[in-house]
């Protein structure tokens, strides 16, 4: 979703700091996929930033490419709104095996939920330097970037699986019916 919470700007900002680098070899190319009330606007900031591409939604099928395709998946919200819920991609990511880097307040969900699964790595939000670092970091260093996407994948399937949900609540359930006895 291209919508206000994400503060997608963010991103824009932290590509036009790769590109003003001069890093060509092995660059940052941010890719945002999607579509919302902000996506004109972050269109219009993207014009002439060459290592930043913005693709339409996609389809099932060729999002998990995508997805699959990315060295580091990214989790921006804008500073001051992210206890108002966990973004519903972080799952889709964990379940890529790819390292996530989220921009995000500490204390909300979508921090809790990387602290948790051990999957990725904090960054302030609204700070396009600090994320451009910890992409940078990430990218470079396949082992760290191949334990944090392990970690993430077994997070979700091990809480955040269906499978798991309904065992859970089977047992909740059990719980109940065991204390009225």
């Amino acid at each position: 979703n291209m919508g206000g919470k994400q503060g997608l700007e963010n991103v824009i900002e932290a590509a036009k700091l790769e590109g003003e680098s001069g890093n060509s070899a092995g660059s940052v190319r941010c890719v945002l996929v999607g579509d919302g009330n902000q996506r004109r606007v972050l269109e219009e900031q993207a014009l002439g930033v060459p290592n930043l591409d913005i693709l339409e939604p996609l389809p099932e099928d060729q999002f998990r490419s995508v997805l699959n395709a990315a060295d580091v998946l990214l989790v921006n919200e804008k500073p001051g709104v992210g206890e108002m819920a966990v973004p519903s991609k972080l799952t889709s990511y964990f379940i890529s095996g790819k390292p996530v880097v989220a921009a995000t307040d500490a204390s909300s969900g979508a921090a809790h939920e990387i602290e948790l699964s051990g999957g990725g790595v904090l960054v302030p939000p609204g700070d396009p330097a600090a994320l451009l670092r910890a992409v940078r970091t990430i990218g470079r260093d396949k082992a760290t970037a191949e334990r944090l996407g392990a970690r993430g994948r077994d997070f979700a399937v091990n809480t955040l699986s269906a499978a798991t949900a309904v065992a859970r609540y089977e047992s909740w359930c059990r719980s109940l019916v065991a204390g009225r006895r």
